[in-house]
């Protein structure tokens, strides 16, 4: 009978437990005054937990969970960093909210695609996703209240089409995320018709759920 190589279950928690502790002292060094400790020691220090938290899924693919707290640690760094990279997008201290529902969203997203049985994490990556913009939206001033409204709603409502047919769990298509989706549709419609004449915006807009839906449909039945 062939010996398998034990493996310790406590290696990662030792791993995480030391980074902790020395994560912890640094801060506490920093708070009393013992050290000064630069945004990019910090930056780096969650740069660093993100990438170890991937690891951590690499070596058990059953972990799909740790994306989440790696994009939120991503979000994190790319906050702390801001005034080095905001300057090369134009950019001010407002994007940097829109940076992190962003990273934060795409852990939801790789979540879902580490186990496609949790299409639910679909949901909060969306809507993440939204959120992050239309806070660019308004920080940019590129589109009115009513517009960033609108936004907002059809957001969304490509979030629920996209629960709609994405692969996982039993069922092959989820008809009761359509309902959330011709809601968001019609109320989107409706905000945007406040502004702009609404019979040039319900045609257009029919034609492109549908589309979107059909192209859905066929990609995800290809899997």
């Amino acid at each position: 009978m062939a010996i398998q190589p034990s493996r310790n279950p406590l290696s990662w928690r030792s791993a995480v437990g030391l980074l902790l502790l020395i994560g912890g002292a640094l801060l506490l060094a920093d708070v009393i005054g013992w050290l000064q400790i630069g945004d990019w020691l910090w930056a780096a220090s969650a740069a660093v937990a993100a990438v170890l938290f991937v690891l951590y899924w690499m070596r058990d693919r059953a972990r799909w969970w740790a994306f989440i707290p790696a994009g939120a640690l991503l979000g994190i760094a790319t906050s702390i960093l801001a005034p080095l990279w905001l300057p090369l997008f134009a950019l001010d201290e407002a994007a940097v909210g829109t940076a992190f529902l962003a990273c934060l969203g795409l852990g939801f997203g790789m979540s879902y695609l580490a186990n496609h049985s949790m299409w639910w994490a679909l949901i909060p990556m969306g809507a993440l996703w939204t959120t992050a913009a239309v806070a660019l939206l308004d920080e940019r001033s590129l589109a009115s209240p009513m517009g960033t409204a609108s936004v907002m709603f059809f957001g969304m409502l490509v979030t629920f089409l996209i629960v709609s047919f994405a692969p996982g769990g039993t069922e092959k298509v989820r008809p009761w995320a359509l309902i959330p989706a011709v809601l968001l549709a019609g109320i989107g419609v409706l905000i945007a018709g406040s502004y702009t004449s609404i019979l040039n915006l319900i045609g257009p807009l029919t034609l492109m759920a549908i589309g979107i839906g059909l192209l859905l449909n066929v990609i995800f039945r290809k899997r």
